[in-house]
């Protein structure tokens, strides 16, 4: 999946603020990512976990050897086959989100396959995160044949991180600078 990143970087005052605080500034500033990482993730999740889909309801018809998935209702088109007879445990139907939608849980394979790492580099700092499951990058951003549309989770998740974010940053250089002129008293 194509991920979604939280970074610092180009910033003028947090790289003044790293220069001059050095190890105390960054631990705060890695800590603030760190909890920009873990907002984005629970609000990713909880809009996927949340009811009120409005999309198509699936049906799924159990058979011996595959468990068939129709679209409209229990006599519409099979859209899809599945290997296992519906022995997993799922509900008969699942109604999808609708295009524009956090997806819809069904199986909690993708929000189990969320991650989130830390890419320090030099002079920024860089928080990723994701899904490994290839279906997150086709529901995030939709597929070139238009099949499927977009249902954007980590992008606005993280575009809705960034203001707390900056705000813990802002309030971490102020706490630096006063420690620093407290010293130097």
């Amino acid at each position: 999946m194509r991920e979604a990143k939280i970074e610092i970087r180009g910033v003028q005052e947090v790289q003044a603020a790293i220069r001059e605080y050095k190890g105390d500034i960054t631990r705060s500033l890695k800590k603030i990512m760190d909890q920009a990482a873990i907002d984005s993730i629970s609000d990713v999740k909880k809009n996927m976990e949340r009811g009120g889909k409005s999309g198509v309801v699936y049906y799924r018809i159990p058979g011996e050897k595959y468990m068939t998935i129709r679209a409209g209702g229990e006599d519409g088109p099979p859209v899809a086959f599945v290997r296992g007879g519906g022995k997993q445990n799922l509900s008969l139907t699942h109604r999808a989100s609708a295009p524009g939608e956090a997806p819809a849980k069904d199986t909690g394979a993708l929000i189990v396959s969320i991650y989130n790492e830390e890419r320090p580099q030099r002079n920024r700092f860089l928080r990723v995160i994701g899904s490994r499951l290839p279906y997150a990058y086709w529901l995030e951003f939709g597929t070139r044949n238009g099949k499927i549309k977009p249902r954007p989770s980590w992008i606005p998740a993280v575009e809705r991180a960034i203001p707390k974010m900056l705000v813990r940053i802002k309030a971490a250089i102020a706490n630096a600078k006063a420690r620093a002129e407290k010293t130097t008293k």
